[in-house]
């Protein structure tokens, strides 16, 4: 008597797709045993649902998290002392859908010496926001204010974060709210911007610098309570650095 092996294609639904996804992945790495669905899912569904793209995407991570972050996270010690500006990412309050929401004061940044010790603090960063993900969430909102961002120095920074999002935290990211953008970094931004999906670009809201305070305050209000949205955008929370959060 034969015993049949299920193809890829017998997994049509998601559920279905994430046990085959799971099946191929332990196979080449036991330690995926540990992978929750839940994040098996969103490697699965940045993917399109293609279960062999997404094994190979969840393969890399699993590699890249033993390797750069041997001991599962990285503690506030592990960065605080490595010259990454402490100024600028800060973690409170939540939008109205319920995802956490990471202030980043891009005008505190300065350019990082080591691009090791950036992508520390930006993992110990995201891993902190996720951990703040209540149960039935998987996102978290970005604003990302350019108010006092006076160069282009930095934008190899702002690469950098843009790939460990995309890379190694497929769909975490929630809405993104670009505050005071000036002027001569919209070409930089419109490059990035086409390079982005239809359903990313969704998630962009450009508040630039030329919007008076009380429309920029109304477009961040339709998404964040007052009593969740930070001081200097007209609410209520005093912004509190992530490393003392």
């Amino acid at each position: 008597m034969s015993i049949y092996t299920p193809l890829l294609s017998d997994y049509q639904d998601e559920d279905g797709k994430v046990e085959a996804m799971r099946a191929l992945v332990e196979a080449q790495d036991p330690s995926a045993k540990e992978v929750s669905d839940e994040t098996i899912g969103r490697f699965l569904r940045d993917r399109n649902l293609d279960v062999k793209k997404g094994s190979l995407m969840l393969l890399k991570y699993l590699k890249w998290r033993r390797d750069f972050v041997p001991n599962g996270c990285f503690s506030r010690y592990d960065v605080i002392y490595r010259r990454v500006p402490s100024d600028v990412l800060y973690l409170q309050g939540y939008d109205k859908i319920g995802h956490p929401i990471l202030v980043a004061l891009l005008g505190n940044h300065r350019p990082v010496p080591n691009m090791d010790d950036l992508q520390r603090y930006i993992v110990y960063a995201i891993d902190k926001t996720c951990s703040r993900i209540p149960s039935g969430q998987e996102k978290f909102a970005l604003i990302l204010d350019m108010k006092g961002y006076g160069s282009l120095d930095c934008t190899d920074d702002f690469r950098v974060v843009m790939r460990l999002l995309q890379d190694y935290y497929p769909e975490r990211l929630g809405k993104v709210f670009f505050v005071h953008l000036p002027w001569f970094m919209l070409a930089f931004f419109n490059t990035i911007f086409l390079c982005l999906g239809k359903t990313t670009k969704t998630k962009i809201e450009f508040l630039g610098s030329k919007r008076i305070k009380a429309r920029m305050i109304k477009s961040l209000i339709k998404d964040i309570d007052e009593s969740q949205l930070p001081v200097r955008y007209g609410g209520k929370l005093h912004l509190v650095s992530i490393e003392h959060n």
